[in-house]
Formats: C-alpha cells, structure tokens, sequence
C-alpha cells in the first residue's frame, strides 16, 4: 500500500475536522449559538449518506475504484468551496430566522432543511472517499484507520492557529485547499503514468486557484444576527468565539442608565462576541471625574452600599464595571474574564484608548473561568460583581445544550457567598422584562435556595432587588439583586431607598412602599409559585446548569413569550425541528438505499 494513500486518507480527516469546527463558529455567528450543534449532526449525516452510496454502488460502478477515489475527494474540495461561497453570499436571507418554529415564521424549517443538505453536499464526498480507500485495502484497515486518527487529531491541533489567524470563514475555505492536495496525492498513487501527467496540471491549477482565494475577501461576513454589521475597527477570532470592536454612539452607555446621568458626549468602543453579547470600552485618560455617568447605571448600586470595599468582578468584558469601582474610590478590583482575545482586546490592541485600566495600581486581572477563580481563591470580598454576564457563544453557551452556564446555579451562590466577608454583598444583574421578569425571578430563588444551605435562618431578609423602570415603549429593563449571609440592616435599606429614588430607579424588594407582587409572593410561597408559573423557575444546579432555557416541555408547541430571550425560549422547539428534519434525512438518503 503506497505511504502516499495513506497521506492523502489523514488529509481528507484533517479537513473533515477543520470543517466541522469551523462550521460550529461560523452558525454561532451569523445565526444564534444554537445552531452550531447542527454542524456534528451534518457531519454524521452526510458521511455517513456518503459510506451507504459507495456501499450501494459498488456492483453498479464502471469506473475504477482508484479513479472514483480521485473523483470523490476532489468533489469534497469543490463542493466545499462552492457551499461556502453559496452559504456567504445568502446568509444575510438565512439569519433572518433566529428560531426554528416561530408564530408565523414556517419558512424557518425550509430555511434550516436547506442549511441541512446542502452543508452535507462536501462531508457526503467526503465519506465516499474514505469507504473507497478502505475498500481499495481491506487487508490493510488498522494502517488506514491509523492515518484517519493521526489526520483527525492534527486536524483540531491545526484548527486552533487557523482560527486565530485566518478566521473561521477563511479556515473554512482552507479545508477545501487540504482536501485537494489529497485528491493530488491519490492521483499520484494511482496505476497508469499517463492519467497521473495528463492530471498533474489540472490539479495543481485547481491547487492554486483554492489557495488564492483563501486570504481574499471572498469569506467575510458582513450580516449576522438578521441585520448588517456596523463598519468594524477590529476583528478577531479564537476556537470559542469572533470578537469584533466597532465605534459606539457618543451618549453615555450602560445597561440601564437613570435619566439624571451626566449629559454630554463620551468616547466608547462596543466589542461584541459572535455578533451579539456586547461589552463596551470606554475611553479613559485617568481623570475618573469624566467617566462619572458609571455611576448612574442600576448594576453599580451595590457601591452605593459598601464603599472602601475589596471588589470582584466576573466577567470583566471591556472593562466597564472595573473602571466604575474606580469611580467609586473602592480600595482594589480583582477582574477576571474567561475569553482571552477579549483581554487581548482590551490590554493590548485598544490599551491606550482604555487608558491602560488592566495595568491600574488597584486593578488585578486575570484570564480565567470566574467559576474556578472563586473556587481556589483564598481572598473574602467585601462586593462580588456579576453585570449580565453572558455570552451567545456557541462552546461557552453549551451550543444546543440548552444554554448551560455554571454561574448562575445554586452551587455558584454558595461559593460566592463563602468568599464574602461577614457584611459583604453579592450583586448580579439579569434583564427584567416586563411583565415577565422570569431571569431575575429565577435568580431570587436560587439565591433563596443557596442561603437556605448555607443554614440562613431568615433568607428571605438577606435579599434585596433594584430595577430600573423602563421606558413605556420597551418591555427591557434590568433587574440588580444584591444578597447577603446576613439580612440588610435598616441603614442599609434606607441607602438603597433614597439611592433609588434619587436616581428614579425602584427598590422593588423588600417592599417599603408599592412592592413587585410576583416577587412578595415568591419570597412567601416558592413552592407554589414555581409550580404554577408558566416558566421553570426552579433553582438550576451544577447537574443542571440550564438558567436560561426556562421553558416547559408541555409549552412545546406554543410556549409563553417573553421572560427572556425568546431565543433561549425556542432552544426544546429548535431541537425538536432539528431531530424531524435529521431525521427524514437519515431516512431518505441512508436508510432507504439500505432497505
């Protein structure tokens, strides 16, 4: 058996691999991060489709089989390259269908029908010339199979510099390159001098045109989400995630903002991870007295509370509660964020813009999961600080997985409470959507769940919650839910109370005035009121980390809207889709020829 079939097997696995990864980030961008997981069902469904038609043929196939072995992985190159380009050029018609099955919105199942087969076309030929080279050497399986692992395995190890530094879509398109110059190389092992000349120009034309095309504009995306990109400054990619930055509207950003901030314009960065979860930088010179509209955003209420403090955020992003701890003139910030071209970003490519905040006397920042940085750290915090900390990124988002996300679970609350000092104050802010604050609610019941373990006589007075209120046209607010291991002292409610009122934001619990009545009644009966709400409320667990899909199985078909991203919401319906149509496919292209 020629070494160069065995070369040519681990190159076709190594682009198979590359393709696949790549794919899983491409769908997180330009659709939802739910999406990504349909990547490893293509892939199982088009190789597959591609073992049961060499199967099937064998007997019918004039052609010799190191000829269609040929012939197969150079449509594996082609058809790569022409699905991409295809897909590219109609993505912006195809993000427009965030969710599978919405009201109205059927054409979505044509949409992802498409998305199915035709992203299955290059892994189809793919699998077929995998089949034929192990038909081709039966005697010789263990050596071939070897090849196949040795290709896959430098396949990932390859992915993660590719990603870094051509981009997912370029990566993507690179495949197709590796793949030709396996179909070059089982041309070259093939018997007949003739054929391997008279190919010998065709493939390295086909080589070179491949290679050309991979560095240039062809593969960059320009709409994600259903909407075009904003012109961008800066564009990255790692294996988790696309990280881009592009300038932000002058009016002081934050998340929910009191009408009585500063006026005035602000220099700011918005960084957006996969096109969606948005961090902003804003512009710092090291005069904090020109950043004090920070001050005015219902997540930093907890400064209020607990000034000199020893702080923790987690999920740092660009740094914008970071440098609101230093406007509050709190003692230190120790800021850790998981996603490393984000610190890149931030401490490096725009590190002057932001005022050189990662390398700031007080602030010490780490690159590292939140999660684990609070389990080993020895440290007690007077405030640990978690702002809408997410991400729609399909690995750190669990792809379909059903948007797992370990820090918000009821384990996470005790960790946190064990790293507070005696009078220190856990904040975390969830959106409140009106009239169904479903994240918040969920939160209140995990945090009441947490302190009960903790052996909290009274949980129920270690907790308060302030919200901003909403204009009348949106249904967005967010929601600041500060807990303690003891119960907040009178003082600090009266803090909490003219804060709020002076800012025009709500303490909405503990009621000293006109209270939420969905939270009172909460706080009296969870049991009962997690029972008959119409999401899952229930307090998510490490065995279960699923904070943001809140949606009920008997709400399959038509699930309660808003509470939170509708999106999360469409996860149990998308996947139901998904299986209907992996299945049928499974069905027609693989089980049918086989019976």
């Amino acid at each position: 058996m020629s070494s160069l079939l065995l070369v040519g097997v681990g190159l076709i696995s190594l682009s198979v691999l590359v393709l696949e990864i790549s794919l899983t980030r491409i769908f997180s961008v330009i659709h939802y991060y739910h999406f990504s997981f349909l990547a490893i069902s293509i892939v199982l469904f088009g190789s597959g489709a591609g073992g049961v038609y060499v199967y099937s043929t064998a007997s019918r196939s004039s052609q010799p089989a190191p000829r269609r072995l040929v012939w197969m992985t150079t449509w594996f190159s082609l058809a790569t390259f022409a699905t991409l380009f295809l897909y590219f050029r109609l993505g912006p018609q195809i993000a427009i269908y965030p969710s599978l099955i919405s009201s109205g919105e059927w054409a979505s199942v044509g949409m992802i029908s498409g998305i199915y087969l035709s992203m299955a076309v290059p892994f189809f030929f793919a699998g077929a010339a995998l089949s034929l080279a192990l038909k081709l050497n039966p005697e010789r399986v263990s050596r071939l199979y070897c090849a196949d692992l040795v290709g896959a395995g430098l396949g990932c190890l390859a992915v993660i510099g590719l990603m870094q530094w051509l981009g997912a879509p370029r990566t993507a398109a690179a495949s197709a390159v590796v793949s030709m110059v396996a179909a070059f190389l089982f041309r070259l092992s093939a018997p007949g001098e003739g054929r391997r000349t008279r190919s010998l120009p065709w493939a390295a034309l086909a080589l070179l045109l491949l290679a050309a095309s991979v560095p240039s504009g062809l593969w960059r995306i320009t709409h994600a989400k259903g909407r075009s990109e904003n012109p961008l400054v800066f564009e990255g990619w790692n294996t988790y995630s696309r990280v881009t930055v592009s300038q932000a509207v002058e009016d002081p950003f934050g998340w929910a903002m009191s009408d009585r901030r500063p006026r005035g314009k602000v220099s700011q960065l918005m960084m957006l991870i996969d096109s969606a979860a948005g961090t902003p930088v804003v512009h710092f010179d090291g005069d904090l007295s020109k950043v004090e509209f920070l001050k005015f955003d219902v997540t930093a209420m907890a400064h209020y509370v607990r000034p000199n403090a020893r702080i923790l955020v987690i999920g740092a992003g660009g740094g914008r509660d970071v440098l609101a701890a230093l406007v509050f003139q709190q003692n230190s910030v120790d800021a850790v964020e998981i996603n490393s071209l984000v610190a890149r970003v931030l401490g490096e490519r725009f590190r002057d813009f932001a005022g050189h905040l990662l390398e700031h006397p007080r602030v010490r920042f780490y690159v590292e999961d939140g999660r684990n940085f609070v389990r080993r750290s020895p440290t007690s915090y007077d405030l640990i600080q978690l702002s809408l900390v997410d991400t729609w990124a399909a690995s750190a988002a669990g792809a379909l997985a059903l948007t797992e996300n370990t820090l918000y679970t009821q384990e996470a609350m005790e960790d946190y409470l064990d790293h507070l000092t005696e009078e220190g104050i856990l904040s975390i802010s969830r959106w409140y959507y009106v009239p169904r604050p479903s994240e918040v609610l969920r939160l209140v019941t995990t945090a009441l769940e947490a302190l009960g373990r903790k052996g909290v006589v009274s949980p129920e007075a270690c907790l308060a919650l302030v919200r901003s209120l909403p204009p009348e046209s949106s249904r967005w607010a967010v929601g600041n839910l500060l807990v303690k291991r003891s119960p907040f002292t009178g003082e600090e409610l009266d803090r909490l109370e003219a804060t709020s009122n002076d800012l025009q934001f709500d303490l909405a619990y503990p009621p000293r005035s006109e209270a939420s009545p969905e939270i009172l009644e909460l706080v009296r009966q969870p049991d009962a009121f997690i029972r008959d709400y119409p999401l899952d409320l229930s307090p998510p667990t490490d065995d279960r980390p699923f904070f943001f899909n809140m949606s009920r199985w008997r709400n399959l078909a038509t699930p309660p809207q808003g509470g939170t991203l509708q999106a999360n919401l469409d996860t149990n319906r998308l996947l139901a889709g998904l299986l209907g149509v992996s299945f049928l496919a499974v069905l027609a292209a693989i089980l049918g020829p086989l019976w």
